[in-house]
């Protein structure tokens, strides 16, 4: 897919690796 960058910001990564490790909240959405 062009024009997305391989590495994602680091704020992004966690936000997905949390969102992967915990079950999704409505507290933890923001």
């Amino acid at each position: 897919m062009p024009g997305v960058p391989r590495v994602l910001p680091q704020p992004a990564v966690v936000k997905v690796a949390r969102t992967l490790r915990a079950p999704v909240r409505p507290e933890g959405a923001h």
